[in-house]
């Protein structure tokens, strides 16, 4: 199950990282800050190595985002964790997991 969790979470992370670059027109500048903050972030993430990255995720933990980017206080940490297990789930919810189940080769023994 591990490398299935790892494909979704990395599929959740790079879908987040597109919408967040995905200029909107009736955006504020707010907005694009807060998008583009995650997008350095994550960026920042997959690009360095183990020691970078830990610093990158302290940086977050440390860079408060408030209401209305969040329901109260909190960090980039929180906030991008969030967004991406949220992408997770939505992502889990499109799959036709009925149709995918009706393909496969099942034979059921007596």
């Amino acid at each position: 199950g591990r490398p299935n969790y790892e494909t979704l979470f990395n599929h959740a992370a790079i879908h987040l990282i597109q919408r967040c670059q995905t200029p909107n027109p009736s955006e504020s500048r707010p907005d694009a800050l807060v998008q583009g903050t995650i997008v350095r972030f994550l960026i920042g993430i997959i690009e360095s190595g183990t020691k970078k990255g830990m610093r990158i995720l302290d940086e977050m933990a440390n860079t408060p985002i408030y209401p209305p980017y969040m329901s109260q206080p909190t960090n980039f940490q929180h906030k991008i964790a969030s967004e991406i297990g949220h992408e997770m789930v939505g992502t889990l919810i499109r799959l036709p997991y009925f149709e995918l189940l009706k393909e496969l080769p099942i034979k059921l023994e007596p």
